[in-house]
């Protein structure tokens, strides 16, 4: 698995060129003498490491959020699923850009791994559809980056924490207004749009 993640997350980031979306390096020949994928050096913190000392105020936490979903949108164009969308994928750069990075276990147009995971992804950004079968497409992406953002304004889970070891629950989602009063409706209408259990109410393009 390790040497199908290298190569997907190699080919991806040598031909998916978007402002957004984190590249690898082409090592001159004969350099590389063990398998691993070479990344430039970008400054800055994950959204993670961005969420732990808070939620972020609107305007922040906007225009984050439109600088990842156009690198999503690249991705999805090129035939390309992330399927690990979340914080600790996403990088906050100094100079202000945001950076869509680690694609392990991203699926590439007509390249499958016989050991690819089964419900791929990180447990409490999964869609409910990947323990369904599905192995990921644009709408499940959507839907774990719908997560992200509801994280970003709320500080919470949409659905709560998941124990390890067990499935999400599924059910309603509380509103943004649950915890903050400047969220403004169109936005908390269009992250519960994302984060609608039923594929075919989400939107359609990222």
């Amino acid at each position: 698995r390790d040497f199908g993640q290298g190569r997907r997350a190699e080919r991806l980031g040598q031909h998916v060129a978007h402002p957004n979306v984190g590249a690898s390096l082409l090592l001159p020949e004969g350099r590389q003498s063990q398998l691993y994928v070479a990344m430039p050096y970008y400054k800055g913190e994950t959204l993670e490491d961005r969420l732990r000392r808070g939620p972020m105020k609107v305007k922040e936490a906007i225009a984050i959020a439109i600088k990842a979903a156009r690198g999503l949108s690249a991705l999805h164009r090129a035939g390309v699923t992330h399927r690990d969308v979340k914080p600790q994928n996403i990088m906050l750069l100094d100079d202000g850009e945001v950076k869509l990075i680690d694609f392990g276990i991203a699926r590439l147009p007509r390249i499958e791994d016989a050991d690819e995971p089964a419900t791929p992804g990180t447990l409490d950004y999964m869609a409910p559809e990947l323990f369904r079968e599905n192995r990921g497409d644009a709408l499940s992406d959507e839907y774990a980056l719908g997560v992200t953002i509801y994280r970003m304004l709320a500080g919470v889970y949409p659905l709560g924490e998941t124990p390890p070891g067990e499935r999400p629950f599924y059910g309603p989602i509380p509103p943004l207004s649950t915890y903050r009063a400047d969220v403004p409706d169109w936005l908390n209408d269009a992250i519960l749009r994302t984060l609608s259990l039923y594929r075919d109410e989400r939107f359609a393009d990222i």
